[in-house]
């Protein structure tokens, strides 16, 4: 009895399998190459971490001799260099008291291109919920300082894959972007 319980079980989860399969195969054969082991990368830090944001978001440890001040100078200082507009600088809010694992300062700062922007609303009118790029200061009240920064991957290779000329252009993107985080934790201009 119970033998024939398990093999139905077995039958009905190998079916199960072979129906999921023929019917989402030919739909994730359209995405990008990259999009699978991006996916399963979020999932296994979602189950991880329990921190959806998380996995899509980018953090660059700030050196400890460079003021926020300076941090901010050089982002805008980058932005500028590379082409991009700094859109809003926004201080967020202090909390002089923090405790330690309490975030303490953050500043916000809204950077785009909006030659690049103009190409991805052609390409979908939703990535204006994503843009302009944000690069958040965050301090806590143990000192250790951030920056925070959209992970570009999902946006280049989360979908179907881009036209080469996208593609190309928002790898230089994502490039510029990630370079301006980098430099500005050093206080580079």
């Amino acid at each position: 009895m119970i033998r024939n319980i398990l093999a139905a079980i077995g039958i009905i989860l190998t079916a199960s399998l072979i129906f999921i399969y023929l019917t989402l195969s030919p739909k994730i054969g359209k995405l990008d190459s990259y999009a699978i082991p991006l996916y399963t990368d979020m999932i296994e830090s979602i189950i991880k971490d329990g921190d959806f944001a998380k996995t899509v978001m980018k953090k660059y440890k700030i050196a400890e001799d460079i003021t926020n001040e300076d941090v901010i100078k050089s982002i805008k200082s980058i932005t500028k260099d590379k082409g991009y507009d700094v859109m809003s600088d926004v201080k967020m809010f202090r909390a002089p008291d923090a405790k330690d694992n309490e975030v303490k300062f953050s500043e916000n700062i809204e950077i785009c291109n909006l030659y690049v922007l103009r190409k991805l609303l052609d390409k979908s009118m939703y990535i204006g919920g994503m843009m302009p790029c944000s690069i958040m200061l965050v301090e806590y009240g143990n000192g250790d300082r951030f920056l925070i920064t959209r992970n570009f991957d999902f946006i280049i290779h989360g979908g179907f894959p881009l036209d080469k000329k996208l593609l190309k252009l928002l790898d230089k993107t994502k490039e510029n972007i990630e370079d301006i985080v980098a430099r500005a934790t050093i206080g580079d201009m």
